[in-house]
């Protein structure tokens, strides 16, 4: 076979298999509900990585044997991450990538159109869901109310914005997958230093 035929080939291939991969995951995002939890046994983070940047990490108690993390200061609030010293297994539970966060909109499942960031503006950090099919603005879901360099820190959700966890609805069984939900966003905020307002 010629390598331009090979290539094409290829091509089409792999735009059959994300075509249906994609498919495949938006059905499934409709067997998912969501279950409350209780708020305090769980925190929304800044961990700072790399030249000045921060990427997004939720940590659950889920036994209390040990704290899993401590805080410490207001606007800030600081993250001393404990569950790092010892083996949290069992008792603490971390989620660090979109595998194990999304959003949650209006009683649907908003992972495959929207990406969260934390993203710097004037005095502090904003966690924003960016939407991944347009370059309008992303709505801001929390922020840090002040900055400190190099520390892990505190986001303060929005009014409505709250952590839940992902259910299969099949079976009612909780899964291990955090939603950063709003059950009733009408008029969200836009910007992490002015509000504006869109529909849903």
């Amino acid at each position: 076979m010629r390598p331009k035929l090979i290539i094409k080939t290829l091509s089409i291939s792999l735009s059959v298999f994300l075509g249906t991969s994609y498919w495949v995951i938006a059905q499934a995002s409709q067997f998912f509900t969501s279950q409350q939890i209780n708020q305090q046994r769980v925190v929304v983070i800044a961990r700072p990585y790399g030249d000045g940047k921060y990427d997004l990490v939720v940590v659950e108690q889920v036994q209390g044997k040990r704290k899993c993390w401590q805080e410490k200061g207001r606007n800030p609030v600081i993250i001393d991450p404990l569950l790092l010293e010892f083996d949290y297994t069992g008792i603490c539970r971390r989620a660090t990538d979109s595998n194990s966060y999304s959003v949650r909109i209006n009683g649907k499942d908003r992972g495959l159109e929207y990406l969260l960031r934390i993203v710097p503006s004037e005095s502090e950090l904003c966690l924003v869901a960016t939407p991944l099919s347009s370059h309008t603005s992303g709505i801001v879901i929390g922020r840090t109310n002040g900055f400190k360099s190099l520390s892990y820190l505190k986001i303060a959700l929005e009014p409505g914005w709250q952590i839940t966890k992902r259910v299969y609805a099949r079976t009612g069984k909780v899964l291990g997958h955090f939603y950063l939900e709003n059950k009733n966003l009408v008029k969200p905020n836009l910007s992490c230093s002015n509000s504006q307002n869109t529909k849903i």
